[in-house]
């Protein structure tokens, strides 16, 4: 009972309820068990007095006149209990107990004998006799009892003995079913390091691979810049030597060609910017971003000033941590691009704020200008796609903006209800404290 005390403590791994420690005597609809009892006696008048009294009381009652026939019946019948007297012919008590508790520990010996020697007690209950009753049985109820209390103790032993083995069959399942947890998670811990290894082989790779990505654009868009400016430079001694030759057809063409050489080199520079971000970068600071962008509005004030653009900047935008110049550089961007992107809008106006976006905090660039077609909405962040070809610039610009926030740690988004509705450059950005500008004052 204390080591089920302390397993209860713990927290058993077995429900004692997953153990049937139910029986048919204590099963109120169950047929009440009738107990067989056997009475080894040679004097008939005393085996036939105790078989009437028990089978008065319910029993079925064996009878035997010696120790011989006794334990012929025990090995035919197997009764419940046995009552022996320990002086019989043929084979006294004290070799039918020894017999019947070598072989049937479990079952329940009472001696009845008119021997009151102290020492054949002690020998009969040495040798596996349950209780010793002398005769004569002056009352049976003291008969009755030693039966009764003999039977419950049987009864308790059997229950303990299924209850053990119950015990122990499940003991063996929940070990096998803890063997194979064990087992399917040593497999799973092996996939997982086997697919932990290919992942860092694959990183080791990939990086390998972007390194060489970008020395191989770094190098196209750098020896690329060669022949173009010596283009660039035959193009202006050809129109020197042309002279007052070069009008009409002639100049158009030249003019055509020294554009396409500037778009060039645009482009070029794009790439060349594009190729640097994530291995070029400056030292990371706290950047007020609020001052960054009064900072940047003032850099390209003579655009805004052309086409009369309202500029509002929130004085609430928190302090992040990064390349302030990279930073400056998405913010000039989307500033431009709403500038650049305004149409015919009679009262053009930018907003440069911060909204509450959950667990993080969501920066935007909002204008009232021509808006962006839902459709796409997704394109504009692709290296090279315009929406307009016949807008300014190279098409790589949302790219570097795209490519400078995710090495930040943040994304950028569009949110635009369609064309005239106006657009909204929204990003996000690790933010170490909530530390605002206007704290800063």
């Amino acid at each position: 009972m204390k080591d089920r005390r302390s397993q209860q403590q713990r927290g058993p791994l077995i429900n004692s309820k997953e153990i049937d420690t139910h029986t048919a005597e204590n099963d109120s609809n169950a047929p009440e068990r009738v107990y067989t009892i056997l009475a080894m006696e040679d004097d008939d008048i005393v085996r036939q007095s105790l078989a009437a009294y028990l089978t008065d009381r319910g029993y079925k009652v064996l009878e035997a006149p010696n120790g011989r026939v006794g334990l012929e019946i025990f090995h035919e019948k197997k009764p419940d209990l046995i009552l022996v007297d320990l002086r019989m012919p043929e084979v006294d008590g004290l070799e039918v107990i020894g017999t019947v508790a070598g072989e049937s520990p479990n079952t329940p010996l009472i001696v009845v004998s008119g021997n009151n020697a102290i020492s054949n007690a002690v020998e009969a209950l040495h040798l596996g006799a349950w209780d010793y009753l002398l005769k004569p049985i002056e009352d049976m109820a003291i008969l009755l009892h030693a039966v009764e209390i003999s039977l419950q103790r049987a009864r308790l032993i059997e229950d303990n003995r299924r209850y053990q083995e119950q015990l122990e069959e499940l003991v063996k399942k929940r070990t096998a079913e803890l063997e194979e947890t064990n087992e399917a998670l040593a497999f799973e811990n092996a996939q997982r390091k086997v697919i932990q290894a290919q992942r860092e082989k694959l990183i080791e790779v990939l990086e390998s691979k972007n390194a060489e990505l970008e020395r191989f654009t770094y190098t196209v868009s750098h020896d690329l810049k060669s022949p173009l400016i010596t283009m660039k430079g035959f193009l202006g001694i050809l129109e020197k030597d042309l002279g007052e030759h070069c009008t009409g057809d002639i100049k158009e063409h030249l003019d055509r060609i020294d554009r396409a050489a500037d778009r060039m080199f645009l482009f070029l520079g794009d790439l060349l910017e594009l190729s640097r971000i994530g291995s070029l970068v400056n030292p990371p600071t706290d950047v007020s971003l609020t001052e960054l962008a009064r900072e940047v509005v003032d850099q390209v004030n003579a655009q805004i000033e052309k086409h009369k653009v309202q500029v509002e900047i929130a004085d609430d935008m928190p302090i992040v941590h990064g390349d302030r110049v990279r930073l400056g550089e998405v913010l000039q961007n989307m500033i431009e691009n709403a500038v650049k992107y305004m149409g015919g809008q009679t009262n053009p106006k930018i907003e440069i704020g911060m909204r509450s976006g959950g667990e993080e905090s969501v920066f935007f660039v909002r204008d009232n200008g021509i808006g962006i077609d839902p459709l796409f909405q997704d394109k504009i962040f692709g290296l090279f796609d315009k929406l307009d070809p016949q807008s300014e610039g190279s098409g790589v610009g949302l790219s570097l903006v795209k490519r400078i926030l995710e090495v930040h740690g943040g994304r950028i988004w569009v949110e635009s209800e369609g064309e005239g509705k106006g657009s909204t450059f929204c990003f996000t950005l690790a933010v170490p404290a909530e530390v605002s500008s206007a704290d800063l004052g």
